[in-house]
């Protein structure tokens, strides 16, 4: 499991980075930490986008539109639903 949303933590480039680099042995990659805060503005697609550009293979990342239907588990009235949304405000 890796931290994408940026802010308080990696980014999705260095995330990318990091399953290249230093996770060898992993072959299943779970982000997390995205789209919780406003602030955490990192995204599972950008960061599949970023381990492609990076030459990442052998490795399965678990999109989260894959798991509980793609709902949070805790639902915020407060979050906008997508980044894309907070960022066109």
């Amino acid at each position: 499991m890796l931290p994408i949303g940026d802010c308080l933590g990696m980014g999705p480039r260095e995330a990318a980075y990091c399953v290249k680099n230093f996770l060898p042995t992993p072959k299943l990659i779970i982000p997390m930490h995205f789209n919780s805060f406003p602030v955490l503005t990192g995204t599972p697609d950008e960061f599949e986008k970023q381990c492609a550009n990076m030459g990442v293979e052998g490795k399965r990342i678990v999109h989260p539109s894959t798991y509980h239907g793609g709902a949070p588990i805790v639902e915020n009235p407060d979050m906008k639903n997508t980044a894309e949304e907070a960022k066109n405000e």
